[in-house]
């Protein structure tokens, strides 16, 4: 039985939907946020792991067996860093905060210091994102040329996803959008020289506007889903 099964069952009264934040932020961007009026949206929540999202024809996709759009497991790098799937040099190893800030302890082991080394207390103290932000926009060269990493990694994996699912828009959203300044420069910059001209053409690479609101705004935009379609439901619920 399933997740979603065994809280149908705990809770008989009421519609259970049950899906992961990428495909539920997806929808919340396509009803409330900057995907608005695209019905091919491919979208990317880069965080902690890497997952994504696609909306095709007005809808979400998710494949057979509901776990379509794993967009972090593409294998990027044959003897890559192991990932947290147990598969070696996915994508999602190099475009996460983990990702981040080992490239920012790799430059510290190697004597680059900049704000950041001090502020962590010589290395010692975790990392954080708003921290490294802030660094890179004090101008700071190793915030600023990890996340141009990352955003170049970024732009390689959008420009083959663009080539094969061809989409309206790209959203890039997570909490590594806060970052948005500093990645998508790069991002955009490798995206536009490896995809295929036709598909480059066609997409538009661009932030999320719901930030972390996009999963609870899907929420809200899969309830009005299931109401839309069984109007009939709501009238016949226990309260």
């Amino acid at each position: 039985m399933s997740q979603e099964d065994n809280l149908q069952e705990a809770f008989p009264q009421a519609p259970v939907i049950v899906d992961n934040e990428a495909n539920i932020a997806a929808l919340g961007e396509h009803y409330f946020g900057v995907a608005q009026d695209h019905d091919e949206v491919l979208y990317i929540s880069a965080g902690v792991g890497l997952g994504g999202g696609i909306v095709h024809d007005g809808r979400v996709f998710s494949g057979v067996t509901g776990v379509g759009a794993e967009i972090g497991h593409m294998t990027m790098e044959r003897n890559g860093e192991l990932c947290s799937c147990g598969n070696y040099g996915c994508w999602e190893t190099q475009v996460s905060q983990r990702a981040l800030f080992g490239h920012i302890r790799r430059s510290f082991e190697q004597g680059e210091r900049g704000m950041l080394f001090p502020l962590t207390n010589a290395g010692a103290d975790p990392l954080t994102l708003p921290m490294i932000v802030d660094a890179a926009g004090a101008g700071d060269t190793v915030a600023r040329s990890a996340l141009e990493k990352i955003g170049g990694d970024l732009g390689i994996g959008i420009a083959s996803l663009v080539n094969t699912l061809n989409p309206e828009l790209v959203v890039c959203g997570g909490i590594l959008s806060l970052a948005g300044e500093f990645l998508m420069p790069a991002a955009i910059r490798e995206f536009e020289q490896r995809a295929l001209r036709w598909n480059r053409e066609a997409a538009k690479v661009v932030l999320a506007q719901q930030g972390f609101d996009a999963a609870a705004m899907g929420g809200v935009a899969a309830v009005y889903e299931t109401i839309l379609s069984q109007p009939n439901l709501i009238g016949s619920l226990e309260l």
